[in-house]
């Protein structure tokens, strides 16, 4: 219910993502993949129960965190590639579409069965990976802003990349438009620039 803290705006390229990633377990990778791909925070996506899946629809819908009770409904249409990513994944749980294999037994666990990722086991993995690239400040909501920062990139629609974060305001997803700042700074530069300047 507090007011949240001003998001830091990071953006991960695409070859600092593949070392993370390669890094990572390989039952934990689909979940960072779906996280970077749909912009859902962790709390969100892990687990994320697949009753608020529709392969056939093409939809997701989860609740966000909001002051109204019970949260706020975010309705998330589904990409081919997310498709086959949730394709992949979802049966291994009733409870949760991302899974990990246990690799011994303890704490009720079993070696070898697949028990529901959760953000606290990701987050630990996830930081892991990223401290072994140089990158310990990393943390899995950076994933989120990897996903505006990429939906703005891709067609410069605020409304569009507002509507993908479940964002209630626009001007939290404008946070993510840094580089479409800087692009017009150097359109502006380029305009404003004589003939003259041109030739030389």
């Amino acid at each position: 219910m507090l007011c949240e803290a001003d998001e830091r705006v990071v953006d991960i390229s695409r070859d600092l993502e593949a070392k993370i990633l390669s890094l990572m377990r390989e039952d934990f990778r689909p979940a960072a993949r779906f996280l970077i791909m749909s912009g859902l925070r962790a709390g969100n996506a892990l687990p994320l129960n697949p009753k608020a899946i529709d392969l056939e629809a093409g939809l997701i819908t989860v609740h966000q965190k909001s002051k109204k009770p019970g949260g706020r409904i975010h309705i998330l249409p589904i990409t081919l590639p997310m498709k086959v990513l949730l394709a992949n994944e979802l049966g291994h749980s009733d409870s949760a579409t991302f899974t990990y294999v246990a690799r011994r037994t303890k704490e009720g666990r079993r070696k070898g069965h697949r028990y529901p990722l959760t953000p606290e086991t990701f987050y630990n993995e996830f930081k892991s990976a990223a401290a072994k690239v140089g990158h310990p400040n990393l943390r899995p909501h950076d994933l989120r802003h990897v996903a505006g920062t990429r939906a703005l990139r891709a067609k410069g629609n605020l409304r569009a990349a507002q509507r993908q974060l479940g964002h209630s305001r626009i001007s939290t997803t404008t946070k993510y438009a840094h580089y479409l700042i800087e692009e017009l700074k150097e359109n502006m530069e380029e305009a404003h620039r004589t003939p003259e300047e041109k030739r030389n």
